[in-house]
């Protein structure tokens, strides 16, 4: 071999340690080596820059082992700052019935709701997922469905009457909601 033969070998062996001590600083900036955190969890509070991997890795570790709570949706969510650990235990064991995907779904809107022993009888699993039908209150839409874009109210002496405007996002065209009294008596869909 030649000294220019050489000279490539040992550049190419380089780059080669060089990319492994990149690719294990990449690692451990986005949280990937921090035992426990889920990856996608870990590159999550990485790119936010708002607490550090470690600092997470605690707080998920504490809610999933200390706090007891066995999804780790849910320890998502405290990590994001949504919900407290004692929220997010008192929620674990309220709604034990949960699955993960339900979790994800979580909004702090629902979780304040669902701490509320007034709103434990809603049906959850509909409200997490999005569905909405005749007859529930505006409160049990705005927990499914979020904020409207546009809220158009009518007050009379018997009754208040509000149309609800959902455009687009989610829906496929522009959903309208009527309510009369704080319960939801129609849903129409307009397409195009």
């Amino acid at each position: 071999m030649n000294t220019w033969s050489l000279w490539i070998v040992a550049g190419l062996l380089a780059l080669l340690s060089l990319g492994q001590t990149l690719w294990i600083a990449m690692e451990t900036q986005t949280g990937v080596a921090v035992h426990g955190l889920p990856h996608d969890l870990c590159r999550e509070v990485a790119t936010s820059g708002q607490m550090s991997v470690a600092e997470a890795a605690r707080i998920y570790t504490a809610c999933l082992n200390e706090a007891g709570v066995g999804s780790q949706a849910l320890c998502a969510q405290v990590v994001r700052g949504c919900l407290s650990i004692q929220e997010a235990g008192q929620l674990y064991k309220a709604f034990p019935m949960m699955s993960e995907w339900e979790w994800k779904q979580l909004r702090p809107l629902s979780a304040c709701h669902m701490l509320d022993p007034r709103c434990r009888d809603w049906d959850w699993k509909a409200l997490l997922a999005g569905r909405i039908g005749v007859g529930m209150t505006d409160t049990q839409v705005l927990v499914a469905w979020g904020l409207p874009t546009k809220v158009t109210r009518t007050t009379t002496t018997f009754e208040v009457r509000e149309l609800w405007v959902y455009e687009g996002g989610v829906f496929d065209g522009t959903r309208i909601l009527s309510f009369r009294g704080g319960v939801l008596t129609s849903v129409e869909t307009r397409r195009g």
